[in-house]
């Protein structure tokens, strides 16, 4: 994989998680609704979707797998939306491995 391409996903990957609502909530981070967690999915789910593009699908069906599993575990939206982040930075240090 080009290094620009690397950098360019990576990014990404970051703004997802910069913009995750447990970290842009003002009020109060560890009260995040379903509406902006459902919105902060959608942008999420774009962004896998432009990425897969140019990585091995077996890793995206893994991240996507991985995602969907943490979906199931809790229904605290605060605590999903922390460990999608988590998912999403490695996903984004296994890119800058390649």
């Amino acid at each position: 994989m080009q290094h620009q391409i690397k950098i360019l996903i990576v990014g990404a990957i970051i703004k997802v998680v910069n913009s995750a609502p447990s970290i842009q909530h003002t009020v109060s981070p560890y009260n995040v609704s379903q509406e902006h967690f459902e919105l902060w999915m959608k942008y999420l789910n774009e962004i896998l979707r432009i990425t897969s593009k140019y990585i091995d699908k077996s890793v995206y069906f893994e991240v996507i797998d991985n995602i969907q599993r943490a979906m199931t575990q809790n229904n605290d939206y605060f605590a999903k939306t922390n460990c999608i982040c988590g998912i999403l930075l490695d996903f984004a240090k296994y890119i800058l491995s390649l």
